[in-house]
């Protein structure tokens, strides 16, 4: 039985999805989610010019009550943690001193990464898929045919 949902959520439409897919599973089995925001500097969002993308914490807590508020208009329960460190990490680390029942996250694509699962190189869900405490469902968003 699925009773406590733990929403990895960045503002990516990967997460827009998984969030609307957590606000299903939730409903289905009158689930409590818990949106997680983990903002830091991440060398995966290097930008084509080889820049980091900066975003500030007030930035981070805008992305978290956007995807509270997908939750709230599937009359979820729901509730937001940010915190300011490494996503995969802290996705293990809440999935583990919470005793959640299932991680919910969205699917990037990103083409290229600088973290594998030894903690380098590949994606964030590449690793909490590999480390979770419990089972993981990886969000894809809709293809869009251009």
């Amino acid at each position: 039985m699925i009773k406590k949902i733990l929403l990895a959520y960045d503002g990516s439409n990967g997460s827009q999805a998984a969030a609307a897919a957590a606000a299903e599973i939730a409903h289905r089995f009158e689930a409590e989610v818990t949106l997680l925001t983990v903002g830091g500097p991440l060398l995966v969002a290097a930008t084509l010019n080889n820049q980091l993308p900066h975003m500030n914490e007030h930035e981070y807590e805008r992305i978290a009550d956007e995807g509270l508020a997908i939750l709230a208009q599937k009359q979820v329960r729901s509730h937001k943690h940010f915190v300011w460190t490494d996503p995969a990490d802290q996705i293990l680390q809440e999935a583990r001193n919470g005793n959640y029942d299932l991680i919910v996250m969205g699917h990037r694509g990103a083409a290229t990464s600088i973290r594998s699962d030894t903690g380098l190189m590949g994606s964030v869900a590449i690793k909490v898929i590999n480390h979770a405490p419990c089972s993981i469902f990886v969000v894809r968003p809709k293809f869009e045919e251009q």
